[in-house]
């Protein structure tokens, strides 16, 4: 459809509706030649109109914001053309940046659900289509049937880790630009997925969605290279006053300093619940664990929230540790954290264990490789005999003595409140002498489920005591014992391993792999 544009110097030109798109034409020419202005509807910023046959269109251009004013009899037709056309492509995004103007009276409404809009929501994949036309780049066939596929299975979660093309320098890779703008507004995902990709610009697409979307609820965007749009995301995450984020993973990635910061303040600036946070692997220092836990300090209505906390394999020094620790006490048994995850965290755990028994739902506690000194080790004891709630508890490799290692696994075996109990005790200094009292501990449990004794490296006779302590726990599922055993020949161990077996027909698993010479 066309129209005359009322400018005098434009006299001679037509105005034509093609697919998303308004083109501005010379009227005598052949449409190759005859375009002499192309405006995707993407670009549209205002239609007003004074009367049924005019009406004003203001659009953006790189050199700033310039308008059109058609006029004709068949403006109003046009008009609801370029409406519906939007509304297909512009499902989910909200009033403050959908196209805006005064339409009342050609009697048309802008707003999505009007009656000129196409009934319900147009599919992603037409966003997706429409944004690749916009950035002038082709539409990716294995984008866009994963797009179709992931969507027509019901599921909520755009995983990119399973999409083929993402992040490769092959001849079926694709440009993001186009798939981050279709994602900006979207509602139709809860959760996306980015790993291991080596582009540093991932996580500024990322950002780019997190500043608009207000659907999204989970965000994971693991194992990528060190960036400095990790302060982006932060800031743009900030700025979002209306998103709905309630997961957040980071794992993996290399984060500076700055972007821990810009973290930071995002979430001081929370207006809802954050149930998970994982920074494992992030390069926390003290200090910079210092400012993470100073915004839960600050938002104690989203810290307060969080269920999963994974903060392992960083370095929290002293002064990372005594921020937790005061956090901790200060959330006391109002905090909902059920796991709480500081393996390879360089942690004082003195500080930390004070806290601990305040915390009424902790059911996963992870602590490994952090020194549990008998001071430490005595107050996890008391934590861990004041709980009800307690699932699982790993301190594999903390340097623990027969002594530590008594006060932790006694009161964690007998506590008759706990059920279903999974203990990792592995890779720490019990030995051989030892043993007798270790098989005494497990002799009164009544709720392990797992326990992990690998890399004990006992000899045969100790190895025995041990299995046969283990004959009496009836509640046993899975047992580890790598490397827990001299895997010299020694036909009594066969025997003991087998009588385990039949004494505990609960077992499910059975780990015996490794030894040592």
């Amino acid at each position: 459809m066309a129209c005359k544009p009322s400018e005098k110097k434009a006299a001679k030109r037509l105005v034509a509706i093609g697919d998303r798109r308004l083109f501005l034409m010379k009227k005598p020419s052949t449409l190759s030649k005859a375009v002499i202005k192309m405006i995707h509807f993407y670009d549209l910023k205002r239609l007003d109109c004074m009367s049924s046959e005019c009406v004003t269109i203001r659009y953006w251009t790189p050199k700033g914001e310039k308008e059109v004013e058609i006029r004709g009899a068949d403006v109003s037709h046009i008009v609801q053309h370029i409406v519906r056309q939007y509304n297909e492509i512009t499902p989910g995004f909200s009033s403050t940046v959908r196209m805006k103007g005064n339409l009342s009276p050609m009697g048309i409404d802008l707003r999505e659900d009007s009656g000129v809009a196409v009934e319900g929501v147009a599919p992603m994949h037409r966003v997706y289509v429409a944004q690749c036309a916009y950035f002038k780049e082709p539409v990716s066939r294995e984008f866009a049937h994963f797009l179709e596929d992931t969507i027509t299975s019901g599921n909520r979660e755009l995983n990119f880790c399973e999409c083929p093309g993402i992040g490769q320098k092959t001849p079926i890779a694709f440009d993001m630009r186009p798939v981050i703008a279709s994602l900006r507004h979207t509602p139709q995902f809860r959760a996306l997925v980015l790993a291991n990709l080596n582009s540093k610009e991932v996580v500024a697409h990322m950002a780019n969605i997190l500043r608009h979307n207000t659907a999204l609820s989970r965000v994971v965007l693991s194992r990528m290279e060190t960036s400095k749009a990790f302060v982006l995301l932060g800031d743009l995450i900030a700025a979002n006053k209306a998103h709905a984020i309630q997961s957040i993973t980071l794992s993996g990635s290399k984060i500076p300093n700055d972007g821990i910061d810009a973290l930071a303040n995002a979430l001081e600036l929370f207006s809802h619940a954050l149930t998970e946070l994982n920074l494992s692997q992030c390069q926390l220092s003290g200090a910079r664990a210092d400012a993470l836990v100073w915004a839960f300090e600050r938002n104690f209505g989203m810290s307060l929230s969080i269920e999963v906390l994974d903060l392992s394999h960083n370095n929290f020094e002293l002064s990372g540790s005594q921020a937790l620790e005061r956090w901790l006490h200060n959330a006391k048994e109002h905090s909902r954290l059920r796991s709480l995850n500081l393996s390879h965290s360089n942690v004082n755990m003195t500080a930390l264990c004070r806290s601990l028994r305040s915390l009424a739902h902790l059911q996963y506690l992870d602590i490994s490789h952090n020194k549990v000194d008998l001071g430490a080790a005595k107050l996890l004891g008391v934590a861990i005999e004041a709980s009800s709630t307690l699932r699982s508890l790993r301190v594999a490799g903390c340097g623990l003595t027969l002594e530590n290692l008594q006060s932790i696994t006694f009161e964690a075996l007998t506590n008759r409140r706990l059920e279903r109990v999974d203990l990792d005790v592995s890779h720490n200094c019990v030995g051989a002498k030892d043993m007798a009292m270790v098989a005494a501990a497990l002799r009164k449990s009544t709720n392990l489920r797992m326990i992990s004794l690998a890399g004990l490296k006992l000899k045969p006779d100790a190895f025995l005591v041990l299995l046969k302590a283990l004959r009496k726990v009836e509640t046993l599922e899975v047992l580890v014992l790598d490397g827990a055993y001299n895997n010299a020949r020694e036909g009594r161990v066969g025997a003991a391993i087998a009588g385990v077996l039949e004494c505990v027909p609960g077992i499910e698993a059975l780990g015996l792999r490794g030894g040592y010479k």
